[in-house]
């Protein structure tokens, strides 16, 4: 999986604490979620093919911590197996890794890393306009 952490200044994430009622989520969790989705969507064609399933496995996974952190996964989902006719059941995201670090047999095939590096601006920028839309948002209900 790949990961970029941001860090908002301490007073802001106090400020967005202190607007209650679960407000920090709302504002936060559709950001990063439209963030991610980005990353998802360069590091598909990136991914080296062989039948497709770990193309298709490809999305995120987003946490919300009782801190206000926000955490999204990306990478290979599960419910993505296939059982071939010999009974071998294949899983991307028990191969995931494997294809993007490599092995000492094959050399890595990376695709997530690639897809975060060359969004991390666009990931920043795209978390700070929502962020900023959301916030506005939140404090028009409380007018």
């Amino acid at each position: 999986m790949a990961s970029v952490t941001i860090t908002g200044d301490k007073r802001l994430m106090r400020q967005l604490a202190s607007l209650g009622g679960g407000a920090q989520r709302r504002i936060m969790r559709p950001a990063i979620t439209k963030a991610a989705k980005l990353v998802v969507k360069t590091a598909r064609p990136l991914v080296s093919v062989d039948e497709g399933l770990l193309k298709k496995s490809l999305g995120t996974q987003i946490n919300t911590y009782k801190t206000g952190a926000v955490i999204a996964r990306i990478g290979a989902r599960s419910g993505f197996s296939e059982t071939d006719e010999d009974g071998n059941t294949r899983d991307p995201k028990n191969y995931a890794h494997l294809v993007e670090n490599g092995t000492i047999f094959q050399g890595p095939q990376p695709f997530l890393r690639p897809a975060m590096d060359s969004n991390r601006g666009t990931v920043k920028q795209i978390i700070n306009k929502e962020v900023g839309q959301r916030i506005k948002k939140e404090l028009a209900k409380t007018k």
